[in-house]
């Protein structure tokens, strides 16, 4: 990566730049439910990827990894008509079945949330209420899963990929549609 890649375009210097998440490792993983969905928009999405989880330290702590780069994300996502940002987690542990799928996908936004840097911690607000989204860092976020153990046919059916995957798309992004 050479030192222009490491500016946005507004000139603020980033440690990760959208060129890299454009091709995250969690990018490349992402493939078979982007070629296989049935969403018209998927096969031309522009998506940043996650850094990769990593055992050897805890869920926090690759939730503060995860945050800092989709504060990068979400920094150049309206200049770079960026669409979605893809958390993948291991199976294991993470989405062996609905239950646990539930339990981490409720865990991730409770982290993120409760460390949203614009302050809002959107878990903390009605989430009944018709007008409530996930935000985070100010924008609003459309969230979805997409796990191993829905049945073909699923809208969130895996398509053969084994992680669990959680798709944050910026309302903002539906505009372009």
């Amino acid at each position: 990566i050479n030192m222009s890649d490491l500016l946005n375009t507004s000139g603020k210097e980033h440690c990760i730049t959208a060129e890299y998440g454009l091709t995250a490792l969690s990018v490349r993983n992402f493939e078979p439910i982007r070629r296989g969905t049935h969403c018209l928009y998927a096969e031309t999405s522009r998506l940043w990827g996650s850094p990769p989880y990593d055992e050897a330290i805890s869920f926090e702590e690759n939730i503060d990894r995860v945050l800092q780069d989709m504060r990068d994300f979400l920094d150049v996502a309206r200049e770079q008509r960026l669409d979605g940002y893809v958390l993948e987690l291991p199976e294991r542990g993470f989405a062996e079945n609905i239950e646990i799928l539930a339990h981490t996908f409720h865990r991730v936004l409770r982290a993120l949330s409760d460390r949203d840097p614009a302050g809002e911690h959107c878990l903390d607000q009605p989430i009944e209420d018709l007008a409530w989204s996930f935000a985070l860092g100010g924008d609003k976020i459309f969230v979805n899963t997409f796990a191993p153990f829905y049945p073909e046919g699923h809208s969130r059916y895996g398509f053969g990929s084994t992680p669990m995957w959680v798709m944050f798309q910026p309302r903002h992004s539906f505009r372009r549609v």
